[in-house]
């Protein structure tokens, strides 16, 4: 879904998943332009980057209230952002919660005991209905063509130059008339008559007097002689003296010409023939280089049979495929990599199973297998499997909601360097879970994942007024 200024941002627990996500595919089917992380942030892509650049694109934030919404940090975080930045705010009360003070004056949207009705409401909101398709085709509706205005010169030129036409036209048909009363003969067949005559008598003159010499000159034959017609035989070609015909000639021309374009014809077919190998030639040497420099790279990845990687290695070549480092991403190769790397004792190798098995990349969502394998790297000391295991019993992944583990394993995965393990005590400590409410702990925690570089510990910071 492209993020633009329509855009609308869906802020939620995730126990409430289900209905938010079909919420967002009706508002979708019906026109709405909606943003939804479950829909819009891809395989491979940071998580907590990919919301935060959509919270600041998006202009309406689409506020599902729930009991677990209103407990929510991250929710709670978004509605501070969305107010501090002067975006739409749309609460959408999904189940009965207390709404928080900052949005008690802003009017919801009901889906508790009547959806469809939620629905409409909600669209109407967001530009999608009626009163839209109204605008819509008022919009496209074709513009009135005005008529051209025409000024009194304009009427006046154009009156003068039809008067003008009509004077030509009376000329030219009183022209005959005007020929009649002055006299002067129009051109007539009578006057054409008397010269043919007098050329038709001097043709018959000259042909009487061509006749008489004919006869007078004529050779006489001999008395008794028989009258024998004599044959002339042409010769089979004119003498080299001889002049050759027009026709003749322009038949040879004919035959040259042919044989000029048949030559020109069968040059030009070899000439494609030539250029079509050398395409061909061209072709087969590229596709040679490009499988050659495809088995090179294969053969400089593949790590030889006598040398076995480290579990280091196999950890490093899960990452690879992981993210896209130097090969397609492919969660299933990443995690078989991940796998033989924690099978050879790499704690973070089991932490990231755990993530895998957790979310679903490259196999089946289990969560039984996620808790095994996080519980081996926080046993092996790993402070990514710690935090794994506090955000489990956090958020019920598996295992029943316990705060008090949560708040434990926080600790130790903070306590053993792990900038998210921080972050997630912090919250801990600031909203009393598990733990007595701290202020002065929530913001101490929240300070050293910022300065590791955790940006949800910035922005709670920034929330809380703190300096990072």
């Amino acid at each position: 879904m492209p993020l633009d200024a329509p855009t609308a941002f869906f802020s939620y627990s995730r126990e409430d998943s289900d209905f938010a996500l079909k919420l967002a595919q009706d508002l979708r089917d019906a026109g709405a332009c909606v943003w939804l992380d479950q829909l819009d942030i891809e395989p491979g892509q940071e998580w907590d980057s990919a919301v935060e650049d959509a919270v600041m694109r998006c202009q309406r934030m689409l506020l599902i209230l729930s009991p677990a919404s209103v407990k929510s940090r991250n929710v709670r975080d978004e509605i501070t952002f969305a107010l501090d930045e002067k975006k739409i705010i749309i609460p959408v009360l999904y189940q009965d919660a207390a709404i928080p003070l900052q949005l008690i004056r802003i009017q919801h949207t009901d889906f508790r005991t009547d959806y469809d009705r939620g629905l409409k409401i909600l669209l109407k909101a967001l530009g999608v209905g009626p009163q839209a398709a109204a605008s819509a085709a008022a919009a496209t509706a074709a513009p009135v063509e005005s008529q051209p205005v025409v000024s009194d010169a304009e009427r006046k030129g154009a009156a003068e130059r039809a008067q003008l036409e009509e004077g030509r036209r009376q000329v030219v048909e009183q022209a005959p008339l005007e020929q009649k009363r002055s006299g002067a003969p129009a051109p007539s067949l009578a006057i054409v008559s008397p010269t043919l005559k007098k050329i038709a008598v001097a043709v018959c003159g000259i042909l009487v007097v061509a006749l008489i010499v004919y006869w007078a000159t004529r050779p006489k034959q001999q008395q008794g002689a028989t009258q024998t017609p004599v044959v002339q035989t042409q010769p089979s070609s004119p003498p080299p003296s001889a002049e050759v015909s027009p026709g003749r000639a322009a038949a040879e021309k004919a035959v040259t010409d042919k044989a000029a374009n048949k030559l020109a014809a069968d040059k030009a077919s070899a000439d494609k023939a030539a250029a079509r190998k050398a395409a061909a030639d061209r072709a087969a040497s590229d596709k040679a280089a490009a499988d050659k420099a495809a088995a090179n790279k294969a053969a400089a990845f593949r790590q030889p049979a006598t040398e076995p990687l480290s579990a280091q290695a196999m950890f490093d070549k899960g990452n690879e495929y992981y993210f896209g480092r130097g090969v397609s991403k492919d969660y299933k190769q990443a995690f078989s990599w991940f796998r033989k790397a924690a099978d050879a004792g790499n704690t973070t190798a089991m932490a990231n199973l755990g993530v895998m098995y957790e979310h679903g990349y490259g196999v089946e969502t289990d969560y039984n297998q996620a808790l095994t394998w996080n519980r081996k790297a926080a046993e092996a000391g790993d402070a990514n499997g710690m935090n794994n295991l506090g955000f489990m019993y956090r958020y019920e992944l598996g295992v029943a909601e316990d705060y008090p583990k949560a708040f434990g394993w926080f600790r130790k995965a903070a306590e053993a360097g792990s900038p998210f393990g921080m972050d997630n005590l912090a919250e801990m400590y600031e909203n009393g879970y598990g733990v007595e409410k701290d202020p002065r702990q929530a913001i101490n925690w929240y300070r050293k994942a910022a300065q590791l570089g955790d940006q949800p510990a910035k922005n709670a910071l920034k929330r809380l007024g703190a300096s990072p």
